[in-house]
């Protein structure tokens, strides 16, 4: 589904089918960020079509002008915010910090996109509002919640997919109870030239929430997600090494009370992967983790500042990785822990905001106490460490159409568990940690000018992030790998978005990203994007709905470590909606619409994207 029309300060994305059918009506709860420093901070709400997605989250979230592809493709795509990606990058899902093992970073994978209705994304260094790892900014996906039930039926036929899925909710005197389910399954694709993709995949996600201004408990969530033979899409050939992920199975949890706005939360996943190199060997990998964690925030007023603090504890328990090995006469070779470890995030947390006149402040300040631990060696060790950040925030309305935003932010990432403690196999080699490894310290000017009327909304944003200790995963021979801090590094971006309702039933939106990305001696760093520059046609009437969308991805001349470089690249999509009753609709899309040769991303194992792809999806209210 493509977003067409931009409507706030900074990037506020609608979807055009709801500007059209009443029933796609999405409510649920925002972020504190996103309410009491909307004004101020650069966060993009991105409004998504439930039930009317494909593939994975990431997916739906590239229509932000700042948001690319990174990694390699298939269920599990990982997404990159101006040019910062992996463990930089927090994933939250209704609030919850999605934490992972996996070098790729945090995909959300485990939520079927057709069960989100909303997801907001704050770039740049965000510590002081999403902790630890938003060293490069976060993204928060919201489930989609409505009064009405909702079912949808989808079908695919690249992958021969098939999904059905339904959300409702029901409405009752003092709260409200939601659910949604969906099943998916697809199998491996194909590319343009008619290779094989391994990115097949079933899923099952079903979930329920309880919610309430009134009671003493305001909110219960629970969500269950399995998923099985979920293939790891990439240019190896399937002589050379396949990956799989057997098992992927998460629950997450959250109670949130009417007292100091109390939370409790947990998140427990498994994810099994089968690593094959015919004539050679096999491995297979079991990883699994508990994150959980508590926090009591509130709001009050000082001298006409509002001001809101939180207190939180952010923990990991039985972070597990183990490893077993066969020969190629699938002879036991070894069996070991890889990793076993724990984690433990002490935080405090505050920011204030004030209005004179035109001009609106906002200022914020971290302090986070880390403590991880190794259990893995018969002597235990671990490592503590103590990190501040801030961030101050100001935005100037010229008058009723321009307006202006500085945003300065300071950020930290203290190494993930695997980038300390980790030793022995992945899908790309034989990897080695560093428990010495120094913190990431970050730092990011961003620089908005927005305009806005009835039927224009333009918005250019200009940032600078700097990053200290960087650390990078490194090769020593074609075998081994280590983490290390490989020194300082610096990105700069520039964006645009603008949205143009030329008439009544037409809209144009045009959006682009240049990126330029390097450490202290020059040398090009990972996950920098190619530029990138994407125009959508809408067009749409009582009965039905018609766009098309072109992306131009430039020439990619100046790749990281593992990088490749890639040439100039056009591809588009292609869509219409017909809203047969006030109850049914009936959506069509072909992407990759010429059939276009071309990489996921820059990673140097990226495959090539899938070829034309049709998929039609029908959706009922009741």
């Amino acid at each position: 589904s493509i977003v067409f029309y931009y409507a706030a300060t900074h990037s506020n994305y609608v979807s055009a089918a709801e500007l059209v059918d009443e029933h796609v009506v999405v409510q649920g709860s925002s972020p504190d960020y996103a309410l009491h420093l909307k004004d101020t901070l650069p966060v993009s709400d991105i409004e998504l079509d439930p039930l009317s997605q494909f593939g994975s989250a990431a997916d739906a979230l590239v229509q932000a002008p700042e948001v690319t592809f990174n990694g390699q493709g298939g269920l599990l795509q990982t997404l990159s915010i101006r040019g910062i990606s992996r463990w930089r990058i927090q994933t939250l899902v209704e609030g919850v910090p999605i934490h992972s093992e996996r070098r790729a970073g945090n995909a959300a994978e485990f939520v079927a996109p057709g069960l989100l209705g909303r997801s907001y994304v704050l770039p740049g260094a965000a510590s002081t509002q999403l902790g630890s790892g938003a060293l490069g900014g976060g993204i928060d996906l919201r489930l989609a919640t409505t009064i009405d039930t909702q079912v949808s039926a989808s079908y695919g036929a690249q992958q021969d997919y098939r999904e059905l899925s339904a959300i409702g909710g029901e409405d009752y005197i003092n709260h409200t109870v939601n659910w949604g389910v969906s099943y998916r399954h697809a199998n491996n694709s194909e590319n343009a030239n008619d290779q094989l993709l391994i990115d097949g995949f079933e899923q099952t996600v079903g979930w329920t929430k309880y919610a309430s201004d009134t009671s003493f408990v305001k909110e219960v969530l629970f969500l269950y997600s399995t998923g099985n033979n979920i293939g790891k899409a990439s240019s190896d050939l399937p002589s050379e090494r396949i990956t799989e992920y057997p098992s992927n199975d998460h629950w997450l949890a959250k109670i949130q009370l009417n007292w100091l706005n109390a939370t409790v939360y947990g998140h427990h996943f498994t994810l099994d992967t089968d690593v094959l190199r015919p004539q050679s060997r096999f491995n297979d990998l079991a990883n699994s983790a508990l994150s959980w964690g508590a926090s009591i925030s509130d709001g009050l007023d000082i001298a006409n500042w509002s001001v809101n603090w939180k207190l939180a504890l952010d923990a990991r328990s039985d972070v597990e990785a183990l490893e077993t090995e066969f020969s190629s006469a699938n002879e036991l070779v070894f069996e070991r822990t890889n990793l076993n470890a724990n984690q433990q995030a002490y935080s405090f947390s505050a920011d204030a905001s004030k209005q004179w006149l035109n001009l609106q402040l906002s200022s914020g300040v971290r302090a986070e106490h880390f403590v991880q631990t190794d259990n893995s060696t018969e002597v235990e060790q671990s490592r503590s460490d103590t990190n501040i950040s801030a961030f101050l925030a100001g935005r100037y309305d010229w008058n009723q159409y321009w307006s202006a935003t500085v945003y300065a932010s300071s950020a930290f990432r203290v190494p993930v568990l695997t980038e300390r403690f980790f030793n022995g196999s992945t899908p790309r080699g034989i990897t080695l940690g560093d428990a010495n490894l120094d913190t990431e310290r970050g730092r990011n000017l961003q620089i908005d000018v927005d305009y806005q009327s009835e039927h224009l909304q333009f918005s250019v944003s200009a940032s600078r992030q700097s990053i200290d200790n960087y650390i990078e995963r490194i090769d020593i021979d074609d075998e081994l790998q280590q983490y290390v801090n490989l020194g300082d590094a610096q990105i700069d971006a520039l964006s645009y978005l603008l949205n143009w309702q030329v008439v009544e039933n037409v809209a144009l939106r045009f959006s682009g990203q240049w990126l330029s990305g390097e450490d202290n001696t020059g040398v090009p760093i990972n996950d920098i994007s190619p530029h990138q520059h994407d125009v959508n046609v809408n067009y749409q009437n009582d009965k039905f709905e018609y766009w098309f969308a072109l992306s131009f991805r430039q020439r990619f001349d100046r790749p990281g470590s593992s990088e490749l470089a890639l040439p100039s690249a056009v591809f588009m999509k292609l869509g219409a909606t017909y809203y047969a009753t006030d109850s049914l609709t009936v959506s069509m899309q072909v992407n990759n619409l010429t059939n276009r040769v071309y990489s996921v991303s820059t990673d140097d194992l990226s495959p090539l994207a899938r070829g034309r792809d049709l998929q039609i999806s029908i959706t009922h209210w009741f």
